[in-house]
């Protein structure tokens, strides 16, 4: 993976100035469905007007939204970074509501390309077995793709039902991105 620079961005002015606000980028986000006015916006983010027209003139000053007579939108500037906050609150969502599983679980298998794509888990679930049930989040996971098509599964771990139903769903012509270590993959291999 290439290395980041940081002298190439700067010293990050947009970022920090969108960020040290709550008005802000919730006004941002609000225009990335459509074109709003000051009556949308008070009855969304349920501010009296002046906070809000505060925000709507900072994020105006810096080009990232336009006003045309009593209507906000986004400027093309604007609709980059709304997509990247988006983006960015999806994944800090997704690390939030499944916390102790970022915390007790090691990532260091895990390619760091799948995390760019870490908006595909924000309708995941995290099961946990407890003394009751053992095999609880074994069986979830064999339930889960066993009624799936096309998988993409990060495989940490090797038993022979994973196989099976892995196989199973690939006999009905579904297609299959595997990720796994290197002697998981020698266990797959024979």
């Amino acid at each position: 993976m290439k290395k980041i620079s940081l002298k190439k961005y700067g010293d990050f002015i947009t970022v920090r100035f969108l960020l040290a606000s709550k008005m802000r980028p919730s006004l941002l986000l609000l225009l990335s469905d459509s074109k709003r006015d000051l009556n949308d916006f008070r009855e969304e983010l349920e501010k009296p007007s002046a906070s809000i027209l505060h925000g709507l003139k900072e994020l105006e000053r810096i080009n990232l939204i336009e006003k045309d007579f009593k209507n906000y939108s986004l400027a093309t500037k604007g609709i980059l970074c709304s997509t990247s906050l988006e983006k960015l609150f999806q994944d800090l969502y997704i690390f939030q509501i499944n916390r102790d599983f970022w915390q007790n679980h090691s990532i260091d298998s895990i390619p760091v390309d799948s995390f760019r794509k870490s908006y595909l888990l924000k309708d995941s679930v995290f099961v946990e077995s407890d003394e009751h049930n053992l095999s609880k989040a074994f069986n979830k996971y064999l339930d889960l793709i066993s009624a799936c098509g096309d998988m993409k599964i990060i495989l940490p771990i090797f038993l022979e039902e994973h196989l099976e139903i892995i196989l199973e769903n690939l006999e009905n012509g579904d297609n299959l991105l595997l990720i796994t270590n290197d002697d998981v993959f020698s266990s797959l291999k024979l």
